[in-house]
């Protein structure tokens, strides 16, 4: 995330603004490491109680499941359930780097040109090479 933070957005990450998708233990994790290196952090799950504990402890701001998606960040970070960008999650993105955790991240369905397995790694959105 660092590296695409660098070379996409030309800033380290505690210039950039991470919406993170999902605390639990990968997200939590993640939430700790991107809090040690200063990035600002929103933070969303579908338990609120978790959300606003690591809210909390980091000071995060929470975001609603629905509005993760569309929040206004540097990064997105899905560290919930696999395939919650589909065509219709795609266009709701303000962010301009993909970069989680969850597996796979995309769901193929939409489009099939869109192999799910190629959404694991790190990559920025917007134009892709297929």
């Amino acid at each position: 995330m660092e590296l695409a933070a660098n070379r996409r957005l030309h800033r380290p990450l505690s210039d950039c603004t991470i919406a993170i998708q999902g605390v639990g233990h990968v997200g939590v994790a993640l939430v700790q490491m991107l809090h040690q290196a200063g990035a600002q952090l929103l933070v969303s799950d579908v338990n609120a109680a978790a959300a606003a504990r690591v809210a909390n402890a980091t000071g995060a701001t929470v975001v609603s499941a629905a509005g993760i998606l569309s929040a206004k960040a540097d990064i997105f970070a899905p560290c919930a359930l696999g395939g919650v960008i589909d065509a219709l999650a795609a266009g709701k993105f303000r962010a301009k780097v993909l970069s989680g955790c969850a597996a796979p991240t995309a769901d193929g369905r939409e489009n099939p040109r869109h192999d799910p397995r190629q959404f694991g790694r790190t990559r920025p959105l917007g134009r892709q090479n297929h």
